[in-house]
């Protein structure tokens, strides 16, 4: 049986990380809700963008609907925010990275264990088959202990383009 895939790419750290976040990330496929908003930035590219990485649109403090399966390689992750069309991304450990496929956007990152959460540090991104410079992109990505069990919170800014998307919110994770 292959080992789950946040376990298997921060090792020992996995037992550091808070209840919740455990939950999440323990490699069980499972549907959470809670609440969340959703941010897009207003740059003239931010709406092609958007739409090539499947983003939702903005939104305040609506239901989210988070349903994490399990595959051979790795995640699915498909995202409900309100009524918007959902955000579906494929993750997969590729080469001791943390990869994540959302449309037509890969990206990949390194996973640090901290205070408790899980901080997703940005180490490249391509948009299809072109590799896109990551020193211009600013990608922020924490799972973290929150009042409800699991908080989260992404944000994502380019050169030139400015912000392209932020959202945060909670999960409800029931501790047993």
């Amino acid at each position: 049986m292959p080992t789950a895939l946040f376990p298997s790419l921060l090792g020992d750290s996995f037992a550091t990380l808070d209840e919740g976040v455990r939950a999440v990330h323990g490699g069980q496929g499972r549907t959470w809700h809670g609440t969340a908003a959703v941010e897009r930035g207003r740059g003239a590219l931010v709406p092609l963008l958007a739409r090539l990485a499947g983003l939702p649109p903005t939104q305040r403090r609506v239901r989210v609907r988070v349903e994490i399966r399990t595959t051979a390689a790795g995640e699915v992750w498909v995202r409900h925010f309100g009524d918007a069309r959902a955000m579906r991304s494929s993750l997969r450990a590729r080469d001791g990275l943390l990869e994540e496929r959302l449309g037509w956007l890969k990206v990949r990152f390194r996973l640090h264990a901290r205070q408790g959460g899980v901080h997703w540090q940005l180490v490249r991104l391509s948009l299809g088959p072109i590799p896109l410079p990551a020193r211009l992109f600013a990608v922020t990505a924490q799972s973290l202990p929150g009042p409800s069990g699991y908080r989260f919170v992404v944000a994502a800014r380019g050169a030139g383009i400015g912000e392209l998307i932020r959202y945060d919110g909670d999960l409800e994770v029931a501790h047993e």
